[in-house]
């Protein structure tokens, strides 16, 4: 029998046909439920920049042992017996720990190794934001490359943490009183932390918790407890910049948390959903003192939670805005979008999501409350053709702004 003509089967002969991309296997992030310093989320977004996603990695330093993390391999029309190779272009960069080189992924879990997973560390300290590629190839280790994930190396930053809590006097409210002091112990502080660097990781950025949490104390505030909004901007408000304004440690990143706040702007049952404020020395130079108004000042404001991870999750958020990071997709207030990039994204803006299966099915599980977690990947790729993505380089921002010092208070 002749040849089938290749001309046939060519799409260029057919414009009018629909286009399909079809890919046999696929990443995805190596854990469910709880952000995992190990298997953070990655830019999943398009085929801009990179033939694939794109993940993040903390450079290795001489003095800390070097952070490792793991992608997992879906095999979406693939079967497990296939053999699959993996290499990095630039070992220089990032090394394979697993599997060994010239082995093949294993489909399944066998000892300290998850099925299908490849475990990489930087061999670089990340000077420069060096980028390589991570590829997969079918049958051999030198056969065709049926998929690539960016790899971005970042030299380590870190950010020292002055905790505060924050004892609020003025009278109870009638209907919803609360108590003054916030009973937030010093262990508390150090799990909170942890969580955040469970989420910066992907960024290169770690928070480091100065020992000596502060316990302060504000008088004559609307209501006891309490930071009142009134709908003014949050830059402008007497009572939260007041907090802001207590014992700030020079050259840290100052962490506020108190009970809760109240907008008075809301409807009664609303009034309460604030979880926390950022302000940044932008914020603070475009807002100085002037009358009554104490001024201004850079730091993060907390209400108190009793889930961790939620609480985590929320404060890396307004790290974020600590770091000028603005809301995906430029969205404020009650105007929240709901899809598959969004709900993944740390700056999402709510901490938890419908419990809708087309938007939550994200991988992150739910809070204590029931109510299903919003992701904490943060953007790599640089999408022009995206208009309402400002800030699509996200790490890039936020590393930016740490080296500007945007979160430290101004003298």
């Amino acid at each position: 029998m002749p040849p089938h003509p290749i001309e046939v089967l060519n799409p260029q002969n057919f414009p009018g046909a629909a286009k399909r991309r079809v890919t046999l296997v696929r990443f995805t992030r190596a854990v469910t439920g709880p952000t995992d310093p190990s298997a953070p989320d990655f830019d999943f977004r398009g085929f801009v920049n990179d033939h694939g996603p794109v993940l993040g990695m903390a450079g290795n330093v001489a003095a800390a042992a070097a952070q490792q993390f793991r992608v997992q391999l879906m095999r979406d029309r693939i079967e497990a017996a296939a053999q699959l190779f993996v290499s990095v272009d630039d070992a220089a960069l990032v090394r394979v720990m697993h599997p060994a080189a010239g082995q093949p992924l294993n489909p399944r879990t066998e000892g300290l190794w998850q099925g299908d997973c490849i475990y990489l560390v930087a061999n670089s300290d990340g000077a420069g934001d060096p980028r390589t590629k991570l590829k997969v190839h079918f049958g051999s280790a030198g056969g065709p490359v049926i998929a690539e994930m960016g790899l971005v190396v970042y030299a380590p930053r870190e950010i020292f943490v002055q905790g505060h809590r924050v004892t609020i006097n003025g009278p109870a409210h009638a209907l919803t009183p609360v108590a003054a002091e916030c009973a937030f112990l010093d262990d508390q502080f150090t799990e909170l932390v942890g969580g955040i660097n469970a989420i910066y990781s992907q960024a290169g950025v770690r928070f480091t918790l100065r020992p000596n949490i502060l316990t302060e104390t504000v008088n004559n505030f609307t209501e006891r407890g309490t930071v009142t909004l009134t709908g003014e901007s949050e830059f402008r408000n007497t009572e939260l910049q007041t907090i802001l304004r207590c014992n700030p440690e020079p050259e840290s990143l100052n962490m506020y948390i108190f009970n809760q706040y109240r907008d008075v702007s809301r409807a009664a049952g609303q009034d309460l959903g604030t979880a926390g404020i950022a302000c940044n020395r932008d914020n603070a130079r475009e807002n100085p003192p002037e009358g009554a108004f104490p001024g201004c000042q850079a730091g993060i404001t907390l209400r108190k939670f009793f889930d961790a991870q939620q609480m985590a999750n929320i404060a890396a958020h307004e790290i974020g805005h600590s770091l000028r990071l603005i809301h995906y997709a430029s969205r404020q207030r009650d105007d929240v979008i709901y899809e598959i990039y969004a709900s993944r994204n740390l700056m999402l803006n709510t901490y938890d999501l419908p419990n809708n299966d087309a938007q939550t099915d994200i991988g992150y599980d739910a809070y204590l409350s029931g109510a299903s977690q919003t992701g904490t990947q943060l953007g790599i790729k640089a999408i022009a053709t995206a208009r309402n993505l400002r800030q699509s380089q996200q790490i890039r921002t936020l590393r930016r702004a740490v080296n500007r010092d945007s979160y430290k208070p101004l003298p």
